[in-house]
């Protein structure tokens, strides 16, 4: 799941700018959308902090992941700038979300005796996801001569991700027998 979430923002923040420069857009507008996403993964991390502490960090998992999806999907066939900018927006909600809850996921999923060492170990994923997304997603701009299915497989991605949270379930804490 964080694999899948490195993946995808990795290659979105390194691709989206070449992407917007080769439809046309100019380097300030392809430069604004990269500050977009920054703006609004802001917004996204403390508007779904707050939410993730009413109704749970999965549920921020799930609902990010399928805005990440929706706008993945938007962004392929979309040329204009309006929507480019709402592309924009909408995704660096979700990273946000996405980023903002990984640590009170860890935690609901396994406890803090250990957090850090499993904080540690889950944040690989992210960045083994965030090493391969760019060079992955810049691979297949070479070999088909434009980003379409370079985002089509980081809106499969975030759709794994997707499944991945809502298979997520808290362990359950031991029972113990009560003593007599």
């Amino acid at each position: 799941m964080f694999f899948c979430f490195g993946f995808c923002f990795s290659s979105i923040i390194v691709h989206i700018a070449p992407h917007a420069t080769d439809i046309g857009k100019s380097t300030a507008t392809a430069a604004s959308l990269v500050a977009t996403i920054g703006i609004a993964s802001i917004t996204g991390k403390v508007l779904f902090g707050r939410i993730g502490d009413r109704i749970g960090n999965r549920s921020i998992y799930i609902i990010c992941f399928s805005m990440m999806v929706f706008s993945l999907l938007w962004l392929t066939p979309t040329r204009q700038t309006l929507l480019l900018c709402l592309f924009a927006v909408v995704f660096g909600l979700a990273y946000g979300g996405n980023a903002t809850s990984q640590s009170p996921l860890v935690a609901t999923l396994f406890g803090l005796q250990s957090h850090g060492i499993i904080m540690g170990t889950v944040n690989n994923g992210f960045t083994v996801g965030a090493a391969l997304g760019p060079f992955v997603s810049g691979a297949l701009f070479d070999k088909m001569g434009d980003y379409e299915a370079a985002f089509l497989m980081n809106a499969f991605l975030s759709f794994m991700g997707l499944m991945l949270s809502i298979l997520l379930k808290p362990k359950q804490a031991p029972s113990v027998p009560m003593q007599r």
